[in-house]
């Protein structure tokens, strides 16, 4: 109870020294800036720090870059029963050898330029397969070497020892898997359709597993060289392949797959070859099959710098696969088992090693920033090595926690200036370890030297309340440290408080539509439609349209008032509308605090004349009242007008055979006559065109001639209509003499 009482007594404190602040310089809503996912995390620096699936930030496994090369590139791996560890390089197709001790020599210099597998015999001999112009070396301890296979292949992309000690090959750009079981015995076992063989793996049942690319298929070829794919994988490349005890299968798949255009032969001579006597006898001229790539498969160092997608499949002795780990912009180029049974996965082209359990629960144990881990391979005493490219390095991963570590936020962005309030975070400790944070802020997107130096350290997780300047950038800092190898601090998550510096509401728009824009012009026929006898008659083209389609955009004398407004501070906002006529000096309140931004004035309940209307935007909703802001914005004029037009100056000529001339004016104070229709006695209306033949002004002439009419009186009337379907009549008697 005294503990929480102690903490609900610097909650109030601290919310307090917030709203202080609030009160002198800033009015908002305060907003709450959260990192606490693996995502979040992902965006930010690391050094020395891994990143847990669950979203948690610790100390990474310890490193130590136990070989250098000074090669651009390791290739490949393998160690000898004394312990002895080769690594192949490139580009100068070197191999090295470095003792337990980490003491190196150059074990193998090849002609060749890489060194793209090794492997390794019970007598210890290093067997090792350059490109391009493949070849496969055995070296011997003394370091005699001897070319023990030349393939016609140009690459040779991995070797591995059978438990019988039969060497296998897997090249490209055939796509060949070979047997090779003495110097220069070498014979076929699988000749795919596929452009490389990229890696080989013996299973544990005798067969070899084989990872293409073209396809990305995985195969399983028994000891008699019979293929079966296991799984054709969306993806082009499948680079690695590990399997546990029980027959469980994991391969990492990469890149997009490459496009197939149709096998086709074409009648150009090959290459001489020595031909058999059936051939001399028939005389004939074999057309080779071609296969055209839509892309071309190049060798791995030229695939550095692509943003490739990638993803780890898991392959049950059952034959299910699953996809446990998927990546965008990663290409996997290695995978090795831990001795725990957990994956360990090395990516480029930002050098990431991830541990990935069976169920697909992710950890980035470090990151090597522009770097390749082109190989992983585990010692004999369960050690991991990776091999790093660009440049080339042999790294030991330890089983212990860094000393220390350091990691920084992505930035955080926001739209004005803002005060920064608490940072919380919530974070586990263990004795022996220690975990602080800091802060800096600035106004550009990149902390550059005009930034604030890092703030002294955060130590109260509750809440503390940031020491960084107001500004429109902030970023954090975790540093963790640990005085006990087997410990380690973990940040699992960061709240930073803020509050945006209040800015006045920008209109951006304001516009009034009258009844005439708010409808259009079939729409306007239709509201208008025919009078019979005093009763409305629908259209034919509103009688074939739905009850709710027939409703009108805006009624009559409806003026449609519309406006947008931006807040940078994302408040609430309210609105105050207000009215005058043109020649008055004060407004007058039509609506006070609109949440919406329309409004929809009844312009039948004002006289007829021009108007402005005025629209105030308030963040009052959203800000103490002392400090909210508000912006007003006028409209253009506009008219009202709800008086019909009138018929003026009717003048009646009697014309032989008791005909007459009749015409006259009609006029509208505000806007076009529109329509004019009239009536002789009793009838259809008729419609009429002024003597111009087109409805276009406020006053139009009107002329017609009747048709015979009898002696007497006689009446006509006359309706006319303006563009706000104001309906203006005319009564006038004659008499036919």
């Amino acid at each position: 109870m005294k503990q929480f009482d102690i903490w609900t007594g610097s909650l109030i404190i601290l919310v307090s020294f917030l709203i202080f602040n609030i009160s002198l310089n800033y009015a908002s809503t305060t907003k709450i800036a959260k990192f606490s996912t693996n995502d979040d995390f992902k965006k930010g620096q690391c050094d020395k720090i891994s990143i847990a699936g669950d979203g948690h930030l610790l100390l990474s496994p310890k490193t130590q870059t136990f070989f250098d090369s000074g090669e651009p590139f390791l290739w490949s791996w393998a160690q000898d029963s004394d312990g002895n560890i080769y690594v192949g390089s490139g580009n100068d197709g070197k191999v090295f050898k470095i003792d337990s001790k980490g003491e190196s020599q150059i074990f193998f210099d090849a002609e060749e330029l890489e060194v793209y597998a090794l492997a390794i015999d019970k007598s210890n001999n290093v067997f090792a397969a350059t490109s391009p112009d493949g070849k496969i070396y055995k070296v011997q301890q003394s370091g005699k070497s001897e070319i023990y296979f030349d393939p016609p292949d140009k690459y040779i992309w991995s070797l591995i020892f059978n438990a019988k000690g039969d060497l296998f090959a897997a090249t490209g750009d055939s796509g060949i898997i070979y047997k090779i079981t003495a110097p220069q015995n070498g014979t076929i076992l699988y000749d795919s359709d596929e452009i490389h063989i990229r890696t080989l793996h013996d299973d544990t049942q005798g067969n070899l597993l084989a990872g293409s690319v073209g396809k990305g298929l995985l195969f399983q070829i028994s000891p008699k060289g019979e293929a079966f794919v296991l799984f054709d994988t969306p993806f082009r490349e499948i680079h690695s392949i590990t399997q546990t005890a029980d027959g469980t299968i994991y391969i990492g798949a990469f890149g997009k797959e490459v496009v197939r255009l149709p096998v086709r032969k074409v009648p150009i001579a090959p290459e001489p070859e020595p031909k058999n006597s059936s051939q001399e006898e028939e005389g004939e001229m074999e057309m080779p099959e071609i296969r055209i790539e839509a892309e071309k498969i190049p060798s791995p160092q030229v695939r550095f710098g692509r943003k490739d997608n990638s993803a780890v499949y898991k392959l049950t002795p059952e034959g299910a696969v699953q996809n446990i780990w998927e990546f965008k912009s990663e290409a996997v180029y290695s995978i090795v088992l831990d001795r725990d049974g957990t994956l360990i996965i090395g990516t480029g082209d930002s050098g990431n090693v991830y541990r990935l359990t069976s169920d697909g629960r992710e950890t980035l144990l470090f990151s090597r920033g522009e770097s390749q881990i082109t190989a992983l391979n585990r010692d004999r005493s369960n050690r991991i090595y990776l091999c790093a490219s660009n440049m080339g390095k042999l790294i030991l991963l330890d089983n212990s926690y860094e000393s220390s570590g350091s990691y920084e936020s992505d930035i955080l962005t926001v739209n004005n200036v803002s005060q920064w309030g608490a940072i919380h975070w919530k974070s586990e400790v263990p004795n022996g370890t220690n975990l602080e944070l800091f802060t800096r802020s600035g106004n550009t997107a990149k902390a550059d030297q005009t930034w604030s130096p890092w703030s002294k350290a955060y130590t109260q997780k509750e809440g503390q309340t940031i020491a960084s300047p107001s500004s429109r950038y902030l970023q954090w800092k975790a540093e963790l440290k640990t005085s006990k190898q087997s410990q380690t601090p973990r940040l699992k998550e960061v709240s930073i408080a803020y509050l945006q510096k209040n800015l006045s509401p920008v209109f951006i728009e304001l516009n009034v539509k009258t009844p005439e824009e708010g409808l259009s012009e079939q729409q306007i026929q239709e509201e208008m439609g025919y009078f019979e006898q005093g009763r409305r008659v629908r259209t034919s083209a509103q009688a074939q349209r739905s009850p709710e389609e027939r409703k009108p955009s805006a009624a009559k004398g409806e003026y449609s008032i519309n406006w947008y407004v931006e807040d940078d501070n994302n408040d609430n906002l309210e609105y105050d509308i207000y009215y005058k006529g043109e020649k008055e000096t004060n407004w007058k309140l039509l609506k006070e605090k609109q949440k919406r931004s329309r409004y929809t004035l009844d312009g039948q309940q004002l006289p007829d004349g021009t108007y402005r209307v005025k629209v105030v935007a308030k963040d009052a909703p959203s800000n103490p009242e002392n400090l909210a802001k508000e912006t007003e914005k006028i409209s253009e004029p506009f008219d009202i007008d709800n008086t019909g037009p009138e018929i003026n100056n009717l003048q009646v000529k009697q014309l032989e055979d008791n005909r007459v001339d009749i015409s006259y004016q009609a006029a509208d104070q505000m806007f076009p006559i529109m329509k004019v229709e009239y009536v002789i006695d009793v009838g259809d209306w008729q419609l009429i065109y002024p003597t111009d033949q087109i409805c276009d002004s406020k006053i139009e002439l009107f002329q017609l001639k009747s048709k015979k009419l009898s002696k007497g009186k006689h009446t006509i009337v006359i309706r006319v209509y303006d563009r706000l379907m104001n309906i203006g009549f005319g009564k006038f008697h004659f008499e036919v003499n």
